[in-house]
């Protein structure tokens, strides 16, 4: 009986250092994985700016692993550094409280762009997700829209019965009203964003930019990536955002750093 029982606790004892020194195994990565080439990429694109917003399509041709080429298109909404928003923080009893608006401004300018570039890779091609580093260029034509900027101004009306009385006008800027336009006591606000837009005038341009650039899985069928760089705008003239005065003139060029970001697709064509 005792010799059964040892027998017995000695099996168990070898079962169970067996099991302890069993080890299973990962699954061995196969070295020779050479992943998907694809051909051509298709991304939507937000741009932020300090002193505007755009967004955009990219359409690229993959020419290497490291090396791309594309054409872009973009609509935004371009600002001068020196606009500031203000208020009189008063109220009219016909319109209630006052709005904000830009004192001094003319017109708001929209921009569309189209441009070709280029982006390079400096990080070696890798097998599994990762960060990939590089930089891209890019230029082409722009066409600014400049839309008549409406302001709600305070005039003195002259009424038979009661006296005199006031009275809120929208008016975009004009020689005639120069003096009203420009004094600051006589503005109760901006008007609606759609004011004046089919009054719009056109002007063209050019654009470029330089970048770092950032993609997560830059081999990837999924396009997720960041910009940041500088970029510009210079038009054939003076775009008219202000009323012009002794101590401020308009610019014709227009310099931004920038944060952009990239998602969509590559294909294998």
């Amino acid at each position: 009986m005792i010799i059964r029982s040892l027998v017995f606790l000695f099996l168990l004892a070898v079962s169970a250092n067996l099991c302890a020194q069993k080890v299973f195994q990962p699954k061995q990565i196969n070295s020779n994985f050479k992943g998907v080439v694809y051909k051509d990429e298709y991304s939507f694109d937000l741009r932020l700016m300090p002193h505007g917003v755009n967004i955009g399509y990219t359409i690229g041709e993959l020419q290497t692993y490291y090396k791309t080429s594309y054409y872009t298109f973009d609509i935004g909404y371009l600002k001068d550094s020196r606009e500031r928003r203000q208020n009189m923080n008063t109220n009219f009893r016909t319109e209630g409280s006052s709005d904000a608006f830009v004192y001094g401004k003319q017109n708001s300018l929209f921009i569309l762009r189209g441009g070709k570039g280029f982006k390079r890779y400096l990080s070696e091609k890798a097998l599994r997700r990762g960060l990939a580093v590089g930089y891209s260029f890019e230029g082409g034509a722009s066409l600014g829209v400049l839309k008549p900027y409406f302001l709600k101004l305070i005039y003195d009306v002259e009424d038979a019965e009661t006296g005199e009385i006031r009275e809120i006008r929208e008016e975009s800027f004009s020689e005639g009203n120069r003096e009203e336009f420009l004094n600051f006591n006589r503005i109760f606000g901006g008007s609606s964003f759609w004011k004046g837009i089919f009054q719009s005038s056109i002007a063209v341009g050019i654009h470029g930019k330089a970048s770092g650039h950032f993609a997560m899985g830059a081999y990837d069928e999924y396009v997720r990536a960041a910009e940041i760089g500088i970029t510009f705008d210079a038009f054939a003239k003076k775009m008219p955002i202000f009323v012009e005065t002794d101590n401020l003139k308009n610019r014709r060029l227009f310099l931004n750093i920038f944060v952009s970001f990239h998602l969509g697709k590559r294909s294998q064509r």
